[in-house]
């Protein structure tokens, strides 16, 4: 019996089929063989688990430890901007008291160069201006200068200004000497701090601070100025008896710059506008 042409045809078929489908098998697995070879990347799918995973402690930076980072280019680029002031004094120990009055905020930094400027008449806030003026058209930027007085109210505020003159020629003693006729020895220090931000400053800006005190005979070390002279009322040693630290908390210098230092930053932000 003959098989009928639909059966045969079925028949002649299935191995055909089987043999495809063996061979798709063998083309399948050799791809993904060679896809797995060839790449190191693996499906999480078929990633072997690691139930210790989640046991594993990670390093990730706080938050703090992060903006502190990310803080650090800017405060660099903060102090590489920080403007130079040139204080103008020959003067060691005068920019050595000077800078530990001042300190730092971070908005400038402070360097010092001895000029020769004209000797000028006037009020002191006047002479103060004019010399910051000078000072910056020759250094070709910042500026700032002192004007320093002593001044005898039984003489209408004499020496004043000129003190630094009538010291060279007298000695302490002559200061002394000046008041000899007078009951009256009361003085004040004064100090007069002006900042110029560049040549083109028209207006410099001062900052004015006085203590008030007595003159006495010299007492104490006499390497700087007039301080042996100057009892500085409240304290019975004089300018020159006293510590730095506490010299520096109450003298006509730390009262101008503690001024200069409230107003650093905005005179110098005028200046650089």
């Amino acid at each position: 019996m003959r098989p009928s042409p639909s059966l045969a045809r079925r028949l002649v078929a299935l191995p055909f089929s089987t043999r495809a489908r063996s061979r798709t098998r063998v083309r399948a697995t050799a791809t993904a063989t060679a896809t797995a070879t060839a790449s190191p990347i693996v499906s999480r799918r078929d990633a072997p688990r690691d139930d210790a995973r989640d046991d594993r402690t990670t390093d990730v930076p706080s938050a703090r430890a992060l903006f502190a980072l990310f803080q650090k280019p800017f405060a660099s680029a903060s102090r590489a901007m920080a403007t130079t002031i040139t204080f103008v004094t020959g003067n060691a120990k005068k920019l050595e008291e000077v800078r530990a009055i001042v300190g730092g905020d971070g908005s400038f930094a402070l360097t010092s160069k001895k000029i020769d400027l004209p000797e000028l008449q006037g009020e002191p806030e006047d002479v103060a201006r004019e010399k910051a003026r000078l000072a910056a058209a020759a250094l070709g930027g910042p500026a700032l200068v002192e004007d320093t007085s002593l001044c005898f109210n039984a003489l209408n505020g004499l020496p004043g200004p000129y003190v630094k003159w009538f010291l060279e020629k007298t000695g302490h003693e002559g200061l002394n000497n000046m008041l000899a006729a007078y009951e009256d020895k009361s003085a004040y220090a004064q100090c007069v701090f002006a900042y110029a931000s560049g040549p083109d400053d028209a207006e410099p800006t001062t900052f004015v601070g006085k203590t008030h005190g007595k003159i006495v005979p010299a007492r104490g070390p006499t390497d700087f100025g007039w301080d042996p002279v100057f009892e500085p009322d409240g304290y019975d040693v004089t300018y020159a008896e006293m510590d730095t630290e506490t010299k520096n908390s109450i003298s006509h210098r730390f009262r101008a710059l503690e001024k200069f230092r409230a107003r650093a930053a905005s005179v110098i932000a005028r200046g650089d506008a």
